[in-house]
């Protein structure tokens, strides 16, 4: 199947694509209003002439398949022979397509560069031809795709002038193109992508095309955030940039948290009239210092636990409000972010456990004493950064105040939006970053921390600390407050929240139910031939995390629990048609299933009854032929007989079986098989049937060997070539 899309309108600058846009720009150079008398897209200076975006190099920027700057090796290269008629010129972007999908690096367009004297002239995306029009075959292991480039222009050094509106691309200078990919899964596969450009007749000479990315260098940009496309946060957990949103509202808050300490300090209130406390919207968690102690809130969200693996930049947005009596007599901690490894052998970067670049480092807030006396600012708190790093001072971290544009001097009784940023530096050198913003203004940046030494790669972010510690070394003298929400942890910039008291809110979010993102078989109706099994299996996600409850059911009855593959063994007993199925549940209602259905086994085939069994026992000279069960072990042979008299009816016989169900298993246990000798009898009791000694014991008649005779598989009485050899482990 093709899915031809048409895509009219430029999408956002932006990418990856995302109602929720991050904290690092990525920029797209722009087709542009182009007349006459405008000139606001891409040209020979600049990716954007309307907002002066500049590019770095005249003529644009572009990064090789090495991912080198303005380098040269092409991902492709095409020579267009000069026909003077129209030509289908198709260049190879697999490999551009692949990494854009896989965001090994940001899609920024294609960039075709003219790498000889020829001079050749492409349809654009706006030549009256459609058929012409520039286009992107792509297939994956999902599907085929043919898209339309959303814009295309030429760089033209003749003319500082754009030229996106011109039904022609002239491939004498620069050529951009850009797609959307975003009709693609982010599943899928790609397993080829072909560029397909259509000349003009305008041709001048055999034109040598280079394949490139476009490749514009990124911008901080913190001006837009996560938290203003989810109003309230509501939702903002499910952003795929986002770890955590607590906003404590719900009863099972702490279970986002890995570790909590000093509960019993720690409240979610409504309401305390006391210290004037109002809520941002529905409930917090109120912290209390308690006179003459030191420790309030202690938090922990470490990464490895919760997501799998550390990390080398994150950002923590929490709101902090100070209660009524808050009063700090020393300086003390707040929220932060840290690697301080407190499980391992190179645990260090808080409590005087100095940062040596070897072991474990942290940068949480800080706050002073509040201020007192004769001064504009008196009864506000001063907060900043506690800093352990490689080059700090003393055995203890460094302290410093935010002063930025946005200074950490906040009052009682309000809620700030405090949101810190920490990039960790490069082994050994002092490239680490920490960020602040208060209410989403810069508050404190410095871009030239070491956390880390140089072989210490192992180091990273390991934790969110969510700290409130009085000290220092001096108790709070008076029982003080300080309020928590809003909480969240995500990889790109969060800002403060939206508020609308007209639109649910964070914690409101509906259950989402587990999905099984794949399944095996692929088809619903399935055969398997006696005696070959099959196994069904189930991918599963559950978008919120949830422990997941997986059964197992064939036909209607539960065989297996919390497993991921079942077996289906295909026996004598279970030749009908039968139904699997597979349902997954999330606890709280979600709830997904898969079936199959084993078709029924067809091969013609008979049950042969017992006609006759019974045991020789070495231990004993009696016949155990009225036993209800049979005993195989090395002083033992069984003798079983069927009734084939209905083979004859059957025509060939292909395959021939013996079934026989365990009762009891002490050990391994290897079983041969061979021909039995006729004559001997079942009996009804102890001195009537087969013994170790007779094949009648009423009768007198013996066996010509000691427990039974028997022929072998090449015909040699009581030989030793079985006709068949089980093995059967005791499990």
């Amino acid at each position: 199947m093709i899915r031809k899309l048409h895509f009219l309108a430029v999408v956002a600058a932006l990418y990856p694509s995302s109602n929720a846009i991050a904290s690092t720009l990525v920029p797209q150079w722009s087709e542009g209003e182009c007349s006459d008398t405008i000139s606001q897209g891409a040209n020979r200076e600049y990716y954007n002439s309307g907002a002066s975006f500049k590019w770095q190099n005249y003529l644009g920027d572009w990064a090789d398949k090495n991912a080198q700057p303005n380098g040269s090796l092409p991902y492709d290269t095409v020579t267009v022979q000069d026909q003077d008629s129209q030509q289908r010129i198709t260049f190879d972007a697999t490999q551009l397509v692949q990494g854009w999908l896989s965001t090994e690096f940001y899609n920024q367009g294609f960039y075709l560069r003219n790498a000889s004297n020829g001079k050749v002239t492409f349809h654009s995306r706006e030549s009256n031809d459609s058929s012409q029009h520039p286009t992107l075959l792509i297939e994956t292991n999902m599907g085929s795709y043919q898209l339309e480039a959303f814009a295309d222009t030429t760089i033209k050094r003749s003319t500082y002038r754009c030229s996106g509106h011109l039904p022609e691309l002239s491939a004498i200078d620069p050529v951009l193109l850009q797609f959307d990919f975003s009709a693609i899964a982010a599943n899928e596969t790609v397993l080829s992508a072909d560029l397909v450009l259509h000349t003009t007749e305008n041709q001048y000479g055999n034109a040598t095309l280079e394949l490139y990315r476009t490749s514009i260098s990124r911008k901080n940009y913190s001006g837009n955030s996560l938290a203003g496309s989810y109003p309230n946060d509501y939702k903002l957990k499910f952003d795929d940039s986002v770890y955590m949103v607590e906003s404590f509202e719900s009863s099972d808050w702490k279970e986002n948290w890995s570790r909590i300490s000093n509960e019993d300090k720690l409240a979610i209130v409504e309401s305390n009239a006391d210290q004037k406390f109002e809520p941002i919207a529905g409930k917090a968690l109120q912290v209390e210092v308690p006179e003459g102690e030191f420790y309030g809130l202690d938090l922990k969200y470490l990464f490895k636990e919760e997501t799998g693996a550390d990390v080398e930049e994150v950002y923590l947005r929490y709101y902090v409000r100070f209660g009524d009596t808050w009063k700090a007599n020393d300086n003390g901690k707040l929220p932060g972010i840290a690697g301080t490894y407190t499980s391992e052998s190179y645990f260090g970067g808080w409590g005087g456990r100095r940062t040596t670049g070897e072991n474990g480092w942290s940068a949480r807030g800080f706050f002073m004493k509040s201020i007192e006396g004769n001064n504009p600012l008196s009864g506000q708190v001063p907060v900043g950064n506690y800093i352990y790093h490689v080059n700090q001072k003393y055995s203890y971290g460094d302290t410093v105040v935010w002063d930025g544009q946005r200074p950490g001097i906040l009052e009682r009784n309000k809620w700030y939006a405090i949101e810190q940023y920490v990039k960790i530096n490069t082994p050994g050198k002092n490239d680490g970053v920490l960020k602040t913003w208060i209410d989403g203004i810069p508050a404190y940046e410095k871009n030239d921390i070491q956390f880390r030494g140089e072989n210490a790669e192992h180091i990273k972010i390991d934790r969110v600390w969510m700290n409130i510690y009085h000290g220092g070394k001096a108790a709070i003298e008076q029982t003080s407050y300080a309020y928590i929400d809003n909480v969240v942890i995500a990889k790109n910039y969060i800002g403060p929240t939206v508020f609308d008291s007209n639109l649910p809110s964070a914690g409101d979010e509906p259950n989402r139910a587990p999905t099984i993102i794949d399944a095996y078989p692929v088809n619903a109706e399935v055969e398997v031939a006696f005696p070959n099994y099959e196994s069904f299996s189930i991918n599963v996600e559950d978008a919120d995390g949830d422990a997941l409850e997986i059964l197992w059911k064939v036909n209607g009855e539960v065989v297996e629990q919390d497993v991921y593959v079942l077996d289906f063994q295909r026996t004598l007993f279970n030749r009908e048609e039968t139904h699997i199925e597979v349902t997954v549940s999330d606890g709280k209602g979600g709830q997904v299933s898969q079936q199959w259905f084993v078709q029924k086994e067809n091969t013609p085939s008979v049950n042969l009854s017992v006609s006759k069994d019974t045991t020789l026992k070495g231990s004993t000279y009696t016949a155990s032929g009225n036993h209800q069960v049979l005993t195989l072990k090395s002083d033992t042979t069984t003798m079983l007989s069927f009734d084939n008299s209905v083979l004859a009816e059957q025509g060939v016989v292909k395959a021939a079986y013996l079934v026989l169900a365990n009762n009891a298993q002490y050990g391994d246990l290897e079983l041969e098989i061979y021909k039995g000798r006729a004559g001997w009898t079942e009996g009804v009791h102890q001195t009537s049937g087969a013994t170790r000694d007779y094949m009648d014991y009423e009768s007198g008649s013996k066996w010509n060997n000691y427990l039974g005779d028997w022929i072998d598989f090449n015909g040699t009485e009581n030989g030793a070539s079985p006709f068949a050899k089980v093995y059967i482990d005791d499990i």
